[in-house]
This record gives C-alpha cells, structure tokens and sequence, in this order.
C-alpha cells in the first residue's frame, strides 16, 4: 500500500515541475524579429478598410510597428531604403520581406510616401499596393498628383490593386480638372479588372466629355474592364472614330475591338453606312480585333474593298 502511494506522490510531483518548466519557456520564449513583426496578422487578409473622405485632411495610420517601439519602425524604413537601390533577385527579395509584414509595415510605409526621395516615394507605393491594406487610399490617391511620373503611374497601380475599397476616392477624380488626374485615376480602376465594375457610370460619363489623348485611352480600356453595361458606350465610341485625334480615333477602335459580339453589329452598320474612309478603316480593324465573333461582318468587309481609299481597303483586308 505504502509503494504505490510513494508511487503515486512521485508521478504527481513530476506533472507538477513539467508543468512549472512549460509555463516558464512560454513566458520567456525568444520570439524572431521577423514573427514579432507579423504575430496577430494574416498578411493576405489585412485588417479592415478605414476609409475617409476625398476631402479629408492627412491621417496617421496607428500600427504594429509603434506598438513594438522605434526599433522596428527603423527596421522597416532600412527594408523600404534597401529595396529601393536594389535590383532584380535582390528587390525581389527584400519586396517579399517586406509584404510579409503586411499591416505592420503600413504606417511606416506612408510616411515614406511623402520623402523628398523620389524612389522611397516610388518602393513606398509598390509595397502599399502588394499588401493591399485600404487604410493608406487617400494617401496613395495624393501621390496622383505627385511630381514623379515613376511615383504616379505606382500610386495608381497600388490603388487598382487595393481594388473596390478605393473606389470611393477614384471615381470624384475621372471628373477632375487636370487631365493626368482622370488619366492616373483611370490607370487605376483598370488595374482593378472585375471591380472596375463599380465605377462604371462615372466612366461612361467622363468618355462623354473627354478631349484628352492619354485620359481617353485609359478611359476606354478601364470601360472594357467593367464587362456588362459597357456596351451603353458603343454608340459614342462609334461616333469618336471620326475624331480629328488620331489617338482618340484609335483607342475607340481598340476598345469596340474588345468589346465582343455586342459590339459587330453597330461596327457593321457604320462600316456600310460611313462616306468617310478613315472611319471605315477604324471600323474594319475593330472587327478584326474581334476576331470569330465577327465572322458575320465578311460580307461587308469584301464591300469594304471596293472603296478608293487605299488605307481602307488595307483595313478591309486586313
């Protein structure tokens, strides 16, 4: 009786220093640099969209980074630095190092996009954009109008690439005044593909009005991006391949081309009806843009090369 209450004391004992010695190595675990910066986080499901007003003044986005102290803040900004002069493998690594923190990374990441470095500026908006956290949209949606093509043509993409939680900020800036602003902001709704969608009618109104080249042609290929109801635009998109720009004319061309089997039959009708030869020509690439579904335009295109045009007649065949 007496062995196996000993035995019993002794087995309870050593549960009780096992438990002791686990208790202990969790408190005082080392925890990697790397994982403290991401511990709590799902770097592909970042935390949910802030967003504020086009009007709203800066924000500061609170974030791990502060949380942890001044260290990491000037870990990450020696990331962004490196990955900035960095090239090919090199950047590639230190961009995945970097996305790997996901939110934490984010307010550090703002702040460099209003550096007096062009390129931190530029390495910021890439990051942005591939952790996809909405909280810096208005942010990024300043570096439109930023003085570096570079930064601008990367803020519009981080944008497209955030996706439907900058739409809101996106679509007051296709009706803007300065024409590279409705340019960048439509670079950015088509980086955004099926979400593009949501800015639809705010596109079909700014291709109603605009005159200029590179803004239009944005405009069209972000329309294509929308899918149904872009086919509202045919009409006028028919009517700007008589444009005296030859980009505008082209882009129309482009776009009816992408457009589908929706868009053969109004392309038919203006290849029969039109007197001008330029807009024949403009009609016929479209339909070959549109390859097997505009198989039922043949006929019209063999008609096509009887004109005396010799570009429309190319264009016929072609």
């Amino acid at each position: 009786m007496l062995g196996r209450r000993t035995t019993a004391i002794v087995g309870l004992l050593v549960a009780l220093v096992a438990a002791v010695v686990f208790l202990y190595l969790r408190e005082h675990r080392q925890v990697p640099e790397h994982a403290q910066a991401t511990e709590g986080h799902d770097v592909d499901q970042p935390g949910r969209p802030v967003l504020h007003g086009t009007g709203a003044a800066p924000v500061s986005i609170p974030g791990e980074a502060e949380r942890r102290g001044p260290g990491q803040k000037e870990r990450i900004r020696g990331l962004l630095v490196a990955f900035a002069e960095a090239r090919d493998e090199k950047a590639h690594a230190l961009a995945l190092e970097l996305i790997a923190l996901g939110s934490a990374a984010v307010p550090t990441l703002v702040e460099a996009l209003g550096s007096e470095q062009e390129e931190l500026r530029a390495a910021a908006a890439i990051i942005l954009g591939r952790i996809g956290d909405a909280r810096p949209v208005q942010h990024l949606a300043r570096c439109l109008a930023d003085e570096s093509d570079m930064v601008r043509s990367y803020a519009s993409e981080a944008l497209g690439r955030i996706g439907k939680p900058a739409l809101p900020v996106l679509k007051p800036l296709l009706a803007h005044s300065e024409a590279r602003m409705r340019e960048r902001a439509a670079v950015a709704v088509w980086y955004m593909h099926g979400d593009a969608k949501g800015a639809l009618p705010e596109i079909l109104a700014a291709l109603e009005r605009e005159q200029d080249e590179d803004a239009f042609l944005w405009l069209s290929k972000a329309l294509v991006r929308c899918g149904p109801g872009a086919e509202a635009a045919i009409p006028h998109l028919i009517g700007r391949l008589s444009s005296p720009s030859h980009s505008i004319t082209s882009s129309a061309s482009g776009a009816l081309g992408d457009m589908g089997q929706v868009a053969v039959a109004p392309l038919i009708s203006v290849l029969r009806a039109t007197e001008d030869d330029d807009v024949a020509a403009h009609a016929a690439f479209a339909l070959r843009d549109l390859g097997a579904d505009a198989a039922v335009a043949i006929p019209a295109l063999v008609e096509g090369l009887q004109r005396q045009d010799f570009h429309a007649r190319r264009a016929a065949c072609d």
